[in-house]
Formats: structure tokens, C-alpha cells, sequence
């Protein structure tokens, strides 16, 4: 977990800087900003777009009585591609831009839902009564007999 965490903060911001200083010094420096702050406003406007489609399909669904799976896993795609979009970087632009559009977007969600589900087995959810959760954590979290933290209760 510490190696993905440290590729993520440290080594992508420098291959984003490298392209920066690499795709300015062939188009310039003001046209490689301009470039940045617009493709950042369109990803912005496209992820919002698409959101909102997605928020009116998921509220079809659930007014059909349907369970919308396929519109929450598209909609936690589009706001990390919104995410990846609005950060300043070509790198992050290009992986954003792959989980806004919904057609590369649907070649995605199989491959984020394996990852979901792996993320997911062994968490233990124990039920307190009606409408009231707690999650305990995944298996090895906690020591021995120890007791989790009151704040994970979830009433619903």
C-alpha cells in the first residue's frame, strides 16, 4: 500500500511535470497553460455532463425498481475521471477522459468492479438491529479481542 501511495504522489506529478516542460518547450509556454486550463474546463463541463445523464438514468432505475449497479459504478467513474480531468497534467487528462466517455467508460467498469469486490471481500458488516450497521473492518485489522471504534456505526 505505501509503494502504490508513494507512485502515486511522488512519481506521477514528475512524469506530469516532465510532459509540461516537454510539450511546452515544443508548442511554448503560454500555449502549454492555455492547454492545460482548457482542457481542464472541458473535462470539468464533459464530467458534468455526464453526471448529470447518470444521475437520470439512476433515478430511472430506481423508479422502475430496478437496483442501479451499473449507474453507481458509472457515476464513482465519472467523478474520478472528473477529478483526474480537472488536476492540472496531460497524463491525468488522458486517464480521465477514458472513464468520462461512456464507451470506454463501459470497458472500464468490469475491471472496476473486480477491483471493488476484491477491495471488499472479507469486510465484516455486523448488524446492531434494524437500520444500524457497524463495520468492523477487513480480517486483520484489529488485534485480538480488540474493540472497533464507535465512529463506523452506520444507521441507516
Amino acid at each position: 500500500m505505501l509503494f502504490k501511495l508513494f507512485l502515486l504522489f511522488t512519481v506521477t506529478p514528475i512524469i506530469e511535470l516532465w510532459l509540461i516542460i516537454k510539450i511546452g518547450q515544443r508548442i511554448g509556454a503560454l500555449d502549454t497553460v492555455a492547454l492545460l486550463l482548457i482542457s481542464g474546463a472541458l473535462g470539468a463541463w464533459f464530467a458534468r455532463q455526464q453526471g448529470l445523464k447518470t444521475l437520470k438514468e439512476f433515478f430511472m432505475a430506481t423508479q422502475a425498481g430496478q437496483v442501479p449497479a451499473s449507474q453507481l459504478l458509472d457515476g464513482a467513474l465519472i467523478i474520478l475521471g472528473g477529478a483526474l480531468m480537472v488536476a492540472p497534467g496531460f497524463m491525468t487528462d488522458i486517464f480521465g477522459l477514458f472513464l468520462v466517455i461512456p464507451w470506454t467508460r463501459a470497458l472500464i467498469r468490469p475491471l472496476f468492479l473486480r477491483w471493488v469486490t476484491r477491495q471488499m471481500k472479507g469486510a465484516v458488516f455486523v448488524s446492531h438491529g434494524p437500520g444500524q450497521f457497524h463495520f468492523t473492518g477487513f480480517p486483520g485489522d484489529h488485534k485480538p479481542g480488540g474493540k472497533p471504534e464507535d465512529d463506523n456505526v452506520i444507521d441507516v
